[in-house]
């Protein structure tokens, strides 16, 4: 069945559907942390300190600018995010978060990557002129711009009943497994961004008033407050519209660690295969790195997405997903991966933190530059039952379908 919002949005990052299912399993882990070494249990501590960190972060940064009416979304770096917040006034953490727009690698990069998407392809030229006129201080244009474009997109977003942003309630703004979903996030800024002007306001504001700027009520926000917040506003509804599309797809159930662990004990060769196993990494000086198996599926990836054979792609997809894709599985990987062509890469390392869990480490070569990703893979069986690599039937598969930059 499809996934359905929650009635009243979260209020923590930790709230969200993703969070609580990582915090589950990673409880999972712990409590069969004996059988694993102790590298392996230290390594899901590592894990779990990096979800906590980023759920604090979220919840730290609507804390301190929420009420200034900015928005936490999937391109921020909780890393920075979480340094400019440090020990800053809400007014100087502002600036700060400002500032970090006006980096001229950041914005650049992540507009260049979502013009290039299908969805946003016909306003692409719109989205690289509000590049170019904000970086250069015209703000007005800027913001005029970015609503234009957030209006035609949101109208392009549900096809059979388009309606754009201006056209969207609150309540229409709720997602189902997004940091914008946070009771201060898209529904919070929304009455502040469709407010009704009718008498002109002729001072400087710091709010995107879509109405008052649009009719002309409002005269003065040629200020980098108003366009960055446009840019905000912007990234986080392209949040909101691709948690539209996870709301539609069949729910899966996903192996928890705890049903992993107890897949592998099935049969006798699996419990052996889990007793020997010990962590390790491999790099491409290890004497084994040419023939091993989950460098083998990785390098095939690689090269699949190079050349853009997205039929070969789909066959690194786990087996539950290929069941759910079906047919369609190509051209889902040309929808995630025809927009983000690479033209080189190089595999740095995989790290094999469970018998059945690998982490390879990789830089690839992207239109927008060198990009460092890291991707999970889990070894299973045809039908999808985890399996000890390096036994009967095991092959490796991405845990996740999306692109990984």
């Amino acid at each position: 069945m499809p996934r359905s919002v929650p009635e009243e949005p979260y209020k923590s990052a930790f709230d969200l559907p993703s969070f609580k299912k990582m915090m589950q399993d990673l409880k999972a882990a712990r409590l069969l942390g004996l059988l694993a070494g102790r590298e392996v249990r230290e390594k899901f501590a590592e894990v779990e300190r990096g979800y906590r960190f980023i759920g604090e972060t979220v919840d730290n940064f609507y804390t301190i600018l929420g009420p200034r009416n900015w928005v936490f979304h999937d391109r921020l770096s909780p890393e920075k995010v979480g340094l400019l917040l440090a020990d800053a006034s809400p007014e100087e953490a502002e600036r700060l978060f400002i500032q970090l727009h006006k980096d001229e690698d950041w914005l650049p990069f992540w507009a260049k990557r979502v013009a290039r998407s299908p969805d946003l392809s016909p306003w692409g030229h719109m989205i690289q002129r509000a590049v170019d006129d904000y970086l250069a201080g015209r703000y007005y244009s800027t913001t005029m711009l970015l609503l234009a474009v957030m209006d035609g997109y949101v109208n392009n977003v549900d096809k059979s009943q388009r309606r754009g942003l201006h056209a969207q309630d609150p309540e229409d703004m709720k997602s189902w497994d997004s940091v914008t979903g946070h009771h201060m996030g898209l529904t919070h800024v929304m009455p502040v961004i469709f407010k009704t002007i009718r008498a002109p306001i002729t001072g400087p504001v710091t709010e995107v008033y879509r109405n008052g700027i649009m009719h002309g009520s409002v005269v003065d926000f040629d200020n980098d407050v108003v366009a960055t917040k446009a840019w905000n506003y912007f990234f986080a509804v392209l949040d909101w519209a691709a948690d539209k599309k996870k709301q539609a797809e069949p729910e899966m159930t996903q192996p928890t660690v705890r049903q992993l662990f107890t897949k592998l004990a099935d049969t006798g060769q699996q419990k052996r295969a889990l007793a020997d196993f010990s962590p390790r990494t491999l790099t491409p000086k290890s004497a084994s790195w040419s023939s091993d198996a989950l460098v083998l599926a990785v390098t095939q990836f690689f090269e699949s997405w190079q050349v853009k054979n997205y039929g070969r792609l789909a066959e690194s997809l786990q087996a539950a997903s290929r069941k759910r894709l079906g047919k369609t599985a190509p051209r889902r990987m040309r929808e995630l991966f025809g927009s983000n062509p690479i033209s080189g890469f190089s595999i740095e390392s995989v790290s094999f933190e469970a018998a059945a869990i690998g982490v390879v480490s990789a830089t690839v070569t992207a239109e927008s530059g060198s990009a460092t990703i890291s991707m999970r893979w889990v070894s299973e069986s045809g039908a999808g039952d985890v399996r000890v690599a390096g036994t009967d039937g095991a092959a490796w598969r991405r845990v996740f379908d999306g692109c990984p930059i």
